[in-house]
């Protein structure tokens, strides 16, 4: 998949229409995480408890790892716009990238 080293180093150029739901949503976690300055992905749990801190409601972590798994293939309206405006992408979920990455 995407490696923090791939993202951060080139500026890489996905086919974003080809990519599942949840491989959407870990490339986010991956670029999110880069954006921190973690040197790593952010988690699945780590993203649940950034969205309750940032909304004061979220989604749990086996909520979103079942979007990545492809067990739940569709995301509510209001889950979708929650991820949107965390990772500040388009709400779109089929052209859901991040917006104004510029790698270092």
């Amino acid at each position: 998949m995407f490696s923090i080293p791939d993202i951060t180093n080139r500026n890489i150029r996905i086919a974003i229409s080809n990519m599942t739901l949840g491989e959407k949503l870990r490339y986010l976690r991956v670029v999110e995480g880069a954006l921190r300055g973690s040197g790593r992905e952010m988690t699945p749990y780590e993203l649940a408890v950034a969205l309750k801190r940032e909304f004061g409601k979220g989604l749990s972590q086996s909520y979103i790892s079942q979007i990545e798994s492809g067990v739940r293939r569709h995301l509510t309206n209001a889950s979708r716009l929650m991820l949107a405006r965390f990772f500040r992408v388009h709400p779109d979920i089929s052209s859901m990238i991040r917006r104004a990455f510029t790698p270092n």
